[in-house]
C-alpha cells in the first residue's frame, strides 16, 4: 500500500490540521498516512488522528536546526521509503523536502497554508527564509497553495507558468454540517429570540480579536438581543477576566475556546462574523457559507477570491468597527437579507470534498 508522510508543526488545533483529518478520514484506507509533528508535540487533535486507519507517527523535534535530528529524519526517509511526502511548513518544508530528495523519495509536494511570512523578521531571519524558500522551490515536484495570494507572494518573483505551481482551495463535506441539526441554544442559556454572531477562530493576531472584541461592545450596546459567541483555542484564557470585570458584557459574550462542536456552534448562531487581517483560506468562513449563515467579513484578498462578486459588499476593511456594526445591523434587521446571503447551495458546489480531496490527492501521487 502507498505510504505518504505529512509534516506539521504539531496537532493543535488549527487550519491545517483540520485540513489534514478531513483528507485523511476522506481517503481512509487507501494509502498508509505517516505524520510527522515538527515541534514534537501531538496537541490535542492526536487522539482523533490516531483513530484513522493504518495511520503512523514519527515523533521528532525538527523546529531548529539540529543536524542529528535531520540525520534521523534522513534515515527514517530512507528506511520506510514512502511514494512521497508532503510538507505544510510553508518554506520551512525547504529541509525536509531535501532530504526526501536525497533519500529517493519521489513525489515531494509543499503545500503552503498561510498567505504571508508568520514571523516578524530580522536580517538573519529574512536570509534564512529566502534560503528555504530556495530549496523549496528547488526540491519539490509540486509547489501547493489553498490562495492565489499565497502564490503570488511566496514565488511571486519566480516563472508563475511553472507546472508544478498549484491552488487546491479546502475541501468541505457538507453533509457533515447540514445533517447535524443541534445547537447550543439551551446549554448556552440562549433564547430563541436573542440574534447571535459567531465567530470562529484561535487566539490569535491575524484572527483580529480586538477589533472583534470592539464590535460585540458597540453591538451589546445598540441591543440587548445580541449574543456574541467566541470560538477557539485559547480564546476564553485571553478574555475571560474583561467579562468578568464588565457586568454589562457578562452573559452576553458567550467564551467557549477550544471545542469539537463546531457545527453545533454554527447551529446556534444567526449570522458569522470574520475579519481576519491574513489568512490562507478560511476553513472557519468556508464552513459558515455551506451551513448558509449571512455573513461579514475582511476584504483580504484570500477571503475575496472565494466570494461570488454579488457579495462582495460584505467584504469591508478588518480594522473598521462602525461598519461591520453597521453591516451586521442590516442582517439583524432583515429577514430578506439574511435569505439573500444564505450561499449554501454555491459554497457546497463550489468547495466539494470529493473535487477537491481528489486534486490534492493527485498532486501528491504526481499525476
Amino acid at each position: 500500500m502507498e505510504k505518504i508522510v505529512f509534516l506539521v508543526t504539531s496537532l493543535n488545533s488549527g487550519g491545517i490540521e483540520n485540513y489534514l483529518f478531513r483528507f485523511l478520514k476522506h481517503y481512509e484506507g487507501h494509502f498508509i498516512p505517516i505524520i510527522i509533528c515538527k515541534n514534537g508535540v501531538h496537541g490535542e487533535l492526536y487522539e482523533k488522528y490516531s483513530q484513522i486507519k493504518n495511520i503512523q507517527f514519527y515523533d521528532g523535534n525538527l523546529t531548529y536546526i539540529n543536524i542529528f535530528l535531520f540525520y534521523k529524519l534522513y534515515q527514517f526517509l530512507l528506511k520506510n521509503k514512502p511514494d512521497s511526502i508532503c510538507d505544510f511548513t510553508g518554506n520551512f518544508a525547504g529541509i525536509p523536502l531535501l532530504l526526501a530528495k536525497l533519500a529517493g523519495v519521489e513525489h515531494r509536494v509543499a503545500f503552503y497554508r498561510g498567505s504571508t511570512d508568520h514571523f516578524h523578521g530580522g536580517r538573519i531571519k529574512n536570509i534564512f527564509n529566502l534560503a528555504m524558500n530556495h530549496l523549496v522551490f528547488k526540491n519539490a515536484t509540486a509547489i501547493l497553495a489553498n490562495s492565489n495570494l499565497a502564490i503570488e507572494y511566496f514565488f511571486g518573483n519566480l516563472n508563475l507558468n511553472d507546472s508544478r505551481l498549484d491552488v487546491v482551495y479546502n475541501g468541505i463535506n457538507a453533509s457533515d454540517f447540514l445533517n447535524n441539526k443541534n445547537n447550543l441554544r439551551v446549554e448556552l442559556n440562549i433564547s430563541k429570540e436573542q440574534f447571535v454572531v459567531a465567530h470562529i477562530g484561535r487566539y490569535d493576531e491575524a484572527k483580529n480579536h480586538i477589533t472583534i472584541m470592539k464590535v460585540a461592545k458597540k453591538l451589546i450596546e445598540l441591543d440587548k438581543d445580541y449574543i456574541i459567541i467566541l470560538c477557539g483555542k485559547n480564546v476564553d484564557k485571553q478574555f475571560q477576566n474583561i467579562i468578568d470585570k464588565d457586568q454589562s458584557l457578562n452573559g452576553r459574550i458567550k467564551l467557549l475556546g477550544y471545542t469539537k462542536d463546531v457545527i453545533k456552534v454554527l447551529n446556534t448562531a444567526n449570522c458569522f462574523y470574520f475579519p481576519s487581517i491574513t489568512e490562507g483560506q478560511p476553513n472557519a468562513l468556508i464552513e459558515a457559507l455551506v451551513r448558509g449563515l449571512p455573513f461579514v467579513a475582511s476584504n483580504i484578498k484570500p477571503i475575496s477570491d472565494i466570494i461570488p462578486l454579488d457579495y462582495q459588499s460584505q467584504l469591508i476593511d478588518p480594522l473598521n468597527v462602525e461598519l461591520a456594526v453597521k453591516k451586521i445591523q442590516e442582517i439583524k434587521e432583515s429577514q430578506e437579507l439574511r435569505e439573500n446571503l444564505n450561499l449554501s447551495e454555491w459554497a457546497i458546489q463550489n468547495f466539494d470534498a470529493d473535487r477537491l480531496f481528489s486534486q490534492f490527492k493527485n498532486k501528491l501521487s504526481g499525476k
